[in-house]
């Protein structure tokens, strides 16, 4: 829903960008690159 905007992502589930960030590498999940 967020795109590829992990400030706007993390605000959604009421988190910090650096809580959402450590999560996502707790569970090996990676950002992709935004398509141009």
């Amino acid at each position: 829903r967020e795109g590829y905007n992990v400030v706007a992502a993390a605000r959604r589930l009421g988190l910090t960008r650096e809580t959402l960030r450590y999560r996502m590498a707790r569970h090996n999940l990676q950002r992709q690159n935004a398509p141009r």
